[in-house]
């Protein structure tokens, strides 16, 4: 069965789409034999979706090799990853989760979002100006990543980033997050963890001493509240925002240009559009999800679609399979703008439902729409890509385009 499923394998990090079909077709409540704890992998939109609602499914999942090892070492570069991972707010279940997110979740609605949106644009057409000047353009690298980093850094109000490595800080810590990672990067993503921990600290001592109209100021000034952040939830919070909603929104973008360039009739579809809709982009997101899994751990024995979970299994939500099931989007290998009703999970769904979903979806549709409106004749520079490892979070490390 592991010559089936091998999240490790290159084909597969090409494209998981025919695995995830005959998983799902075959195998839809499927045993990991390869994984390193019990784990089984849902890939029916059905079972995933009731999945992310059910409470006897924990979100307290740190990776066990990385616990293992925290555990093991004793030193203070590892115990202080351990702090960050106690702490955020992916990782917490009720009532902590709702705590922190209740705490955080104000600035994040679609109404605080559209205030940034002169700000995306900027950074949007900036990035491209300097694009047309050099010729080409590395879509990850020379736009979405700066993008996505700079329209989080806004929210958050943190300062010019430029001489600071945040993509490769959140490359790394990303990938702490992924059970399907091997253990022999544990150490270059915790040096990044602790990098990034400290800058962020940083900022926080800034804000104190000068407060601005932004994110980390409001939380700070909450100080007095008895339900106010600690430092350490702060710091892991703003952490996961620069990391993983950078990470996510960046290959989003990335993800959906590559679908446009590929789908015939996709992009020009796309390009007859002053501005691109709000149903395309969640169509884009349904069709190839840069958040492709989530991780839970059953909390107590239970029973999913005839099989028998015990309590301590590893339960992986596959939405990538779950946003390609034709029981629920007719021809779901095909991109449809016009889908009515696009109930995809790309954004998770139930309590978990992205935090930055609003901030995502207004990035991506300012990104292509700037894109496909300045570069007229864009094209593939290659086909041979290289997609990043995990299978966590589904992206290219680099998308070179000719225009």
């Amino acid at each position: 069965m592991s010559s089936v499923y091998d999240p490790f394998s290159a084909r597969f990090h090409a494209d998981p789409y025919p695995n995830y079909h005959w998983l799902r077709a075959y195998y839809p409540v499927f045993r990991n034999e390869v994984a390193a704890h019990r784990e089984w992998l849902l890939t029916r939109y059905a079972d995933v979706a009731a999945a992310l609602r059910d409470p006897r499914l924990s979100s307290q999942v740190v990776p066990p090799m990385v616990i293992d090892q925290l555990a093991a070492s004793g030193r203070p570069l590892l115990a202080g990853l351990a702090n960050l991972f106690v702490h955020m707010l992916i990782l917490q279940d009720d009532p902590h989760h709702a705590r922190l997110r209740g705490l955080v979740g104000g600035a994040f609605t679609p109404r605080a979002v559209e205030r940034l949106r002169k700000r995306i644009e900027t950074i949007a057409d900036a990035l491209l100006d300097q694009a047309a000047r050099r010729g080409e353009l590395e879509l990850i690298g020379d736009f979405a990543a700066p993008l996505s980093v700079g329209s989080i850094a806004a929210l958050l109000g943190l300062p010019s980033a430029e001489d600071v490595p945040l993509k490769r800080w959140a490359d790394d810590i990303v990938l702490l997050l992924d059970r399907d990672t091997k253990v022999d990067g544990l150490e270059r993503a915790a040096t990044s963890a602790s990098d990034m921990a400290a800058w962020v600290r940083g900022f926080i001592d800034e804000r104190r001493a000068t407060p601005g109209d932004d994110l980390v100021s409001g939380l700070i000034a909450t100080a007095e509240s008895e339900d106010a952040l600690d430092e350490n939830e702060l710091v892991s919070t703003c952490v996961l925002l620069l990391a993983a909603g950078h990470q996510t929104t960046m290959h989003g973008i990335g993800n959906a240009t590559l679908a446009l360039l590929r789908q015939p009739g996709a992009e020009a579809a796309a390009r007859a559009e002053s501005a691109l809709t709000a149903s395309a982009v969640e169509e884009l997101v349904r069709y190839d999800s840069p958040l492709q899994r989530v991780w839970r751990t059953a909390r107590t024995d239970l029973e999913i679609a005839g099989e028998r979970i015990q309590a301590g299994d590893d339960v992986v939500l596959v939405l990538g399979a779950a946003n390609r099931d034709p029981a629920v989007f007719q021809e779901p290998d095909r991109l449809e703008f016009g889908r009515s009703a696009n109930r995809h999970l790309g954004f998770g769904h139930g309590a978990h439902f992205c935090l930055g979903a609003a901030l995502a979806r207004l990035e991506m549709r300012v990104a292509l729409t700037r894109l496909l409106g300045r570069l007229p004749a864009l094209e593939l520079a290659t086909d041979d890509l290289e997609w990043r490892p995990g299978s966590m979070v589904r992206g290219l490390r680099a998308l070179h385009l000719w225009f």
